[in-house]
């Protein structure tokens, strides 16, 4: 009787066991298994969205770049297609629209093609004009934070740059400004002044930023192509999608504001077709946040700054509170609310941690 019972309780175990995992498993088939381990896994939650279409306020066709100063106050720079014109935006955190303004008449302060946005501890606006006009040098443009031009560094000043391309900056809290140059990074103080240059990258540098310390990340992409011997992006113009065989390996190394290595390649990432990782942002604890493509729809990857996996957010798609490409910018405020600005979407989302 006493041995009855006992297989009595153990068959009942094993069918709600069997009966949990069938439940699991349809759930898995159902819903993708991927998306339930992303949601469960989430270390941030979706607050916010906002999407403007009009050139009269909001964002237009194509935004580019995020930043934001000590108040929490969002700047987004973009570029208008297919025209070559510019323009800065300002919302709060929550994405009222509060101001905008454009390139100014006068040389000094025009701008037509930005690349890249920062602020300074004095909440000073920073762009790069990319200098691919006929009209201008390569330079950054100094703002404050009500739009009004103070100065510029350009090329034939300064000689800060080597020639027009995509640049991408950042600020220190002594003023000190850092820009990425391709296979470089070069240190100028607020007024233009050179300080001092590194190399040692592995690729092309790209993304820029700093941490509590002073220290700078910067991400670099290599591709390789299949076909070519050089590497390089393979194109074909009867190929429909000419990049759809380049591997990418995308990187972030830490160095001191010295340009000396701490850490090379503190976090590595090998994808197809786009570069892994395209933009990154450090939070108050100095954990770096990377945007980009991915494989495996998790666009938004978290690691502290040695490396670790820490977690990761997002999924690729279109719907509200899924961040589609990333691959534009992202930024984070003091209380390490993420606001990425997803440009397939032609919005800014705004994440809090959930904890």
């Amino acid at each position: 009787m006493k041995s009855d019972s006992n297989n009595t309780i153990y068959i009942t175990k094993k069918f709600f066991l069997i009966l949990i995992c069938l439940v699991i498993s349809i759930i898995c088939i159902k819903y993708n298994f991927m998306s339930l381990f992303i949601y469960l896994s989430h270390p941030y939650k979706f607050v916010t969205e906002w999407k403007y279409n009009t050139f009269d306020r909001g964002m237009n066709y194509l935004p580019g770049h995020l930043t934001i100063d000590s108040k929490g106050y969002i700047y987004i720079a973009y570029n208008t297609p297919p025209i070559r014109e510019s323009c800065i935006q300002k919302f709060d955190s929550n994405g009222n629209f509060i101001e905008r303004w454009e390139s100014e008449d006068d040389k000094s302060g025009q701008y037509n093609c930005i690349t890249d946005i920062c602020t300074d501890s004095y909440d000073n606006i920073y762009i790069v004009d990319d200098g691919l006009s006929v009209s201008t040098n390569p330079r950054i443009l100094k703002f404050n934070n009500k739009g009004q031009f103070l100065s510029v560094i350009s090329e034939k000043e300064k000689n800060c740059f080597s020639r027009p391309g995509y640049y991408q900056i950042a600020a220190d809290i002594k003023g000190n400004i850092f820009v990425t140059d391709s296979k470089s990074v070069q240190k100028i103080d607020s007024e233009g002044n050179f300080i001092t240059r590194w190399r040692g990258l592995e690729g092309h540098a790209s993304a820029i930023a700093l941490d509590s310390n002073g220290n700078v990340y910067v991400e670099s992409s290599v591709d390789y192509s299949p076909d070519t011997n050089t590497g390089g992006v393979p194109y074909n113009l009867i190929d429909e999608d000419p990049f759809k065989n380049t591997i990418w390996y995308s990187s972030v190394s830490k160095f001191d504001s010295s340009g000396k290595i701490l850490h090379k390649n503190l976090y590595r990432k090998k994808t197809r077709r786009y570069p892994g990782i395209d933009e990154i942002a450090l939070d108050s604890h100095d954990n770096l946040f990377m945007a980009g493509y991915s494989e495996n729809d998790i666009p938004i990857v978290i690691c502290d700054n040695k490396g670790n996996f820490i977690g990761s957010f997002g999924s690729k798609s279109y719907e509200k509170g899924q961040i589609y490409m990333p691959q534009q910018d992202i930024i984070l405020d003091k209380e390490n609310n993420a606001y990425i600005l997803d440009r397939e979407k032609h919005c800014v989302q705004k994440f809090s941690p959930k904890n």
